[in-house]
């Protein structure tokens, strides 16, 4: 499986031969279903793949839901087999383009735009996102909102008052120039 994902990886990066591509491997992806009351409900990977391509702006992410750790296993097993039926859906992507993207040194604020792909249904949005380059690589943060019902996620209702209806997320990249 993850030599596929390399490979749609790499189909992208070639895509645009010309422009300079910045990759990793090891970007995070947190996000955060608590409410108030109850358990808090979060979970980190720090397996991401990212690409951005330099000369438009154009990213590509993707995590695999299996590389979610919560901080109780019990949270881990449920949301992989109960919730993400993460055996049918292996993977969250994301593919879009930052607004008017120039990099530079300097912090930019700016939109990205594209298509996030969830529990095997894709769905637009809108995220803020900050970036900057640094000494020969590029930081890339972004946070957004999601409801897991836009994504077709069932939760019981016997625990919809522990988990809320909008999930915070955010994405922190470190991206290298690939070689």
């Amino acid at each position: 499986m993850y030599k596929l994902i390399c490979f749609l990886f790499a189909t992208f990066l070639f895509h645009y031969s010309q422009a300079q591509k910045f990759i990793t491997k090891t970007g995070v992806c947190e996000f955060s279903a608590s409410v108030p009351a109850f358990e808090p409900i979060e979970a980190k990977s720090e397996k991401m793949l990212g690409v951005l391509n330099s000369e438009n702006g154009e990213v590509a992410a993707l995590v695999e839901i299996t590389t979610f750790n919560f901080p109780i296993s019990l949270m881990q097993e449920h949301f992989n087999e109960n919730y993400m039926d993460s055996h049918k859906f292996p993977k969250a992507t994301f593919t879009g383009k930052i607004n008017d993207f120039q990099l530079s040194a300097d912090s930019t604020r700016s939109k990205v735009n594209g298509k996030l792909t969830i529990h095997g249904v894709e769905k637009e949005i809108e995220a803020d996102i900050v970036y900057l380059g640094t000494q020969g690589s590029v930081y890339v943060r972004s946070n957004f909102v999601i409801r897991p019902e836009d994504f077709k996620i069932k939760i019981p209702k016997v625990i919809t008052k522990k988990i809320a209806e909008e999930v915070n997320v955010e994405l922190i990249l470190n991206l290298k120039p690939k070689e």
